[in-house]
């Protein structure tokens, strides 16, 4: 049919056309295009967060990995970041839970790590989001979950800050000041606790993905 292909079902999908198809294409492949591609296109938002502490005696490193979610605040955030708009919130800085048995999974509508997770806030553990970030295609070696469509927040802390056995959360609020939290943009739960000692530094990257799907 001078490579034209035309059926029943070709006629549903668009009527009155003709399909042409290129010699080794089959009709799945051009059907599951159209469904990738026009108004349909999504964009996936997906996290995940690595810890790593250096003790400074030693050298050592280690490293932790969980995934985040971003919240539905943080949904709006990155909405109104793409569309140059004023923001809802802006992100404060980083702050770091604990809980003494097995935090359990936030959800898109949390608050707050201490809203569904089971965890405390660890005191004096609120920092601000280090210089320079946020930043896509983190250069930091230590970010081994950077990349060229990754947005990168990172909070460093010192040998005598946030020491703790059983560290088990991290949030990103809209401030550093527990009782005056609206919204976070994201959180995320560990399912090892890990702890910082005084020979230790911390740094903690959430990454956020941006995929279109």
């Amino acid at each position: 049919m001078n490579g034209f292909v035309k059926s029943a079902r070709s006629a549903l999908l668009i009527p009155g056309a003709r399909i042409v198809v290129p010699a080794g294409v089959p009709l799945s492949a051009l059907r599951a295009g159209r469904r990738r591609n026009g108004p349909n296109d999504r964009i996936g938002i997906t996290g995940k967060v690595i810890v790593v502490l250096q003790n400074v005696l030693t050298g050592v490193k280690r490293v932790y990995e969980t995934c985040n979610i971003v919240t539905n605040a943080g949904d709006h955030y990155y909405a109104q970041t793409a569309a140059e708009e004023t923001k809802l919130f802006t992100v404060a800085g980083m702050r770091l839970g604990t809980n003494a048995g097995t935090a359990t999974t936030p959800v898109k509508a949390d608050v707050k790590l201490q809203t569904t997770t089971g965890s405390a806030l660890l005191a004096a553990s609120e920092k601000a989001i280090d210089a320079t970030y946020p930043q896509s295609d983190d250069g930091d070696g230590d970010n081994t979950g950077a990349g060229i469509d990754i947005v990168t927040w990172r909070t460093s802390w010192t040998v005598s800050e946030a020491n703790s056995a059983n560290i088990a959360t991290v949030d990103l609020p809209d401030s550093l000041t527990d009782g005056s939290i609206t919204q976070s943009l994201s959180i995320a739960n560990f399912a090892a606790k890990f702890t910082k000692s005084s020979s230790d530094t911390l740094k903690v990257f959430v990454n956020h993905t941006m995929n279109g799907v």
